[in-house]
């Protein structure tokens, strides 16, 4: 499986160690994500396509929630307090 897509971070190509900014076009080979910068790709023949799409920003992620962040022998005695009816402890 070959497909031409866009770097998000920088990376190093796997064929000439050239480092891949921000954005450059590269061919992702195989399922192991073997990846080649434009230049050795259009040297074996296969360029980047002109229609590639631009790099899209990642979209905002939320805040972790307090849940999120509770311990998890926290959770579980009270899931078992809860259970119990006992709710003085």
């Amino acid at each position: 499986m070959r497909e031409w897509t866009r770097m998000r971070i920088d990376r190093r190509c796997g064929c000439c160690g050239r480092t891949i900014a921000t954005g450059q076009p590269i061919l992702v080979i195989g399922r192991f994500k073997k990846l080649r910068c434009s230049d050795c790709s259009t040297h074996d023949g296969e360029p980047p396509p002109a229609d590639l799409p631009e790099l899209q920003p990642l979209p905002k992620t939320e805040p972790m929630s307090k849940f999120a962040m509770t311990p998890l022998g926290a959770m579980a005695r009270d899931w078992k307090t809860q259970q119990s009816g006992d709710d003085a402890a």
